[in-house]
């Protein structure tokens, strides 16, 4: 009895200072989260000095009053003028991501609103929210621009493209709201936070899009001119006859691959697809390539009169067209088979040239000959491969300085290089009276 006496006394000692111990703990933990759950709320916004508020007035924006949350990391922004299109414009979120270092924030306008999400880290912004929709920064859509020339790339909630004669311009989904971003020839667009990666001719350039700012990566000779480039994990790849690589900033610079890469280059889960002809037989081999481990493996050889080839999901595509010796007629076909070169399939022939492959959605889109316009755009269903639509020649939109529709019956003269991007497809003209970028927006 007097033992257990003893052992509860000095439990009891032990016991206390574990409490005034775990009473401190709550205390302070209480405190902290009463803290992190203050508002403060600045109104005072002449006298409020932070960054953000320049970026504001430079776009002519007048803050009403400014909220801090979350430990005052999160800022809530008021807004007393309508932001219209800034409120999801990549390149002023950009700006404002950036001034206030790349932390979470909304901006709140009468009954609108807008909540950006970046990464500190990387000092990306990976995401806009709004009441109507989510816009994915990170989203790029899977189609066969990359091995197209890539003159057009969808940025956030925006297009950007290329006229291939000079000038780069960026409008909305809707084809509205046309802006000159550079008077630049470019092609192979890449985007990365907010920089735009293109070439032009022997050079690699790289745009700012919210400054505007220009400079050059790489300045090649014009005897290579790029034939391709594309960004992958903050690196560039690209080809002037051999393939070379080198960082977002122009240092670090390595050839890869030195052997000629003359067809359907693009980069899929690390590794470069391409094809190759061997000079020797004149037949064309499909080749993977690791980019890291710098490894090549052969998916498919012995291809006769291959002319553009794309993975797309869980199958490659690709396009042969063979040339009568004696009258010089084309027969072509569209053929998949597995990624891993298997169970080869032609999916649609032709008696007609074809050209320009692209693969979106669940369709393959193409120009082929036709007899009533010289040549038209068509699309095969994947699904249903005998099922090909032609393409309504009307409306179409035009490059005259602004997008303008016009109606003509010879629209389609000789379609280039096919770009997909939203709902539109782009094409030059090669040749023609109408030999300039066009538009076509496609049917549901």
């Amino acid at each position: 009895m007097v033992f257990a006496l003893l052992a509860a006394g000095c439990s009891d000692d032990t016991n206390q200072d574990t409490a005034s111990t775990l009473e401190s703990k709550a205390a302070t933990a209480q405190t902290e989260e009463q803290n992190s759950g203050k508002v403060q709320t600045i109104e005072d916004i002449e006298g409020w000095e932070h960054p953000t508020k320049n970026v504001f007035e430079r776009y002519g924006l007048q803050l009403m009053k400014v909220e801090l949350s979350h430990d005052q990391t999160y800022p809530t922004f008021y807004l007393s003028t309508d932001p219209r299109r800034l409120l999801t414009d990549p390149g002023f979120q950009y700006e404002l991501a950036e001034a206030n270092g790349y932390w979470d924030y909304k901006i709140i306008y009468d009954d609108q609103f807008v909540e950006i999400y970046a990464d500190k880290a990387s000092k990306l912004v990976n995401k806009m929210v709004t009441s109507s929709e989510t816009i994915d920064m990170f989203w790029r859509e899977e189609n066969g621009n990359r091995h197209n020339d890539s003159y057009t790339i969808r940025y956030g909630n925006r297009i950007i493209f290329s006229d291939l004669n000079g000038g780069i311009y960026l409008n909305e989904l809707d084809g509205s709201h046309l802006i000159t971003l550079s008077d630049d020839y470019a092609e192979n667009m890449s985007i990365h936070a907010n920089e735009l990666f293109y070439t032009s001719n022997a050079s690699i350039y790289r745009l700012n899009l919210s400054s505007g700012r220009q400079s050059v990566l790489y300045e090649g000779n014009d005897d290579e001119p790029i034939q391709w480039m594309e960004l992958s994990h903050n690196q560039l790849y690209w080809v002037n006859g051999k393939l070379q690589v080198m960082d977002l900033q122009g240092g670090n610079r390595a050839t890869l691959l030195k052997d000629r890469i003359i067809l359907s280059p693009q980069i899929v889960n690390g590794d470069l697809l391409y094809a190759s002809r061997d000079v020797t037989t004149d037949r064309f081999t499909i080749q993977r390539f690791d980019l890291e481990s710098r490894e090549k493996r052969v998916v498919k050889q012995g291809i006769d009169d291959l002319y553009g080839m794309q993975q797309y999901e869980d199958g490659i595509y690709y396009l042969t067209r063979t040339r009568s010796p004696d009258d010089g007629k084309c027969t072509c076909s569209i053929q998949r088979m597995e990624l891993d070169g298997s169970n080869n399939t032609v999916l649609h022939s032709f008696t007609d040239n074809v050209h320009s492959m692209n693969v979106a959605g669940d369709w393959i889109y193409y120009v082929r000959r036709d007899s009533a316009q010289y040549e038209v755009i068509a699309r095969l269903s994947l699904h249903n491969h005998g099922q090909e639509e032609l393409l309504p020649s009307s409306p179409t939109y035009r490059m005259l300085g602004e997008w303008k529709l016009i109606e003509d019956p010879d629209i389609f003269d000789s379609p280039g290089e096919l770009n997909i991007t939203a709902n539109w497809l782009y094409y030059y003209n090669v040749y023609g009276h109408n030999s300039y970028l066009q538009a076509l927006r496609l049917p549901n």
